[in-house]
């Protein structure tokens, strides 16, 4: 059984053949972040990712203006209709307990 420098230096020896091979830093900070030896290495991986695995919407600029160079306001039209409730309002306030 190899003593913990042993380990430590195949570890390190490990490590610098991966940078240097043709893994793109993606790539190695996926398979850092999958190496269960290091928890706190996989967290700083997972965080040091995430933006290239899960990009976010990035605010635009609003495109649409009038003649006098405005940004255009959304138009809500609302139309609100009630049914006749003549006759019926005596059967729905009734109580029947």
């Amino acid at each position: 059984m190899p003593n913990k420098k042993t380990v430590e230096k195949r570890l390190a020896e490990e490590q610098a053949r991966k940078i240097s091979s043709d893994l793109e830093p993606l790539d190695y900070m996926l398979e850092v972040m999958r190496d269960p030896t290091d928890q706190a290495r996989r967290d700083m991986m997972a965080k040091a990712a995430a933006p290239y695995r899960h990009p976010q919407l990035q605010a635009v600029a609003h495109k649409l203006v009038d003649s006098a160079g405005h940004p255009l306001a959304p138009v809500v039209n609302l139309t609100v209709s009630t049914p006749k409730l003549e006759g019926k309002m005596r059967r729905l306030t009734s109580s029947r307990w």
